[in-house]
């Protein structure tokens, strides 16, 4: 196995499939945080997967990566608990095991 990321670019429905996966799991956190709780951040693995899937390793495990954050920011948006709170509840490993899962995948 090669550690070179392929070159793969999604076409347009991909491109597009991307930013509607994106932008639904964002737009549905508040909905998920209030009938799941902490688990809702788990499903930020729907999107992440599908990009790993159409554009490779790489650019999932960035966006993998990139999970962190976003989750960080959605939790303290629409919760109240504090960054070290959520931090304590598992954010560090649920965000290595997307990252592998999209390493995998790509």
């Amino acid at each position: 196995m090669s550690l070179r990321p392929p070159a793969r670019r999604p076409g347009r429905i991909g491109q597009v499939t991307i930013l509607l996966s994106v932008s639904a799991y964002v737009l549905a956190y508040p909905w998920l945080f209030s009938k799941l709780g902490n688990s809702a951040g788990t499903l930020v693995i729907l999107p992440v997967f599908f990009i790993a899937w159409s554009c490779g390793w790489l650019p999932g495990v960035l966006d993998g990566l990139a999970t962190f954050p976003v989750n960080l920011s959605l939790t303290l948006a629409v919760s109240d608990q504090s960054a070290s709170e959520w931090l304590a509840r598992g954010a560090l490993l649920g965000t290595f095991a997307v990252m592998s899962l999209c390493f995998l995948v790509g």
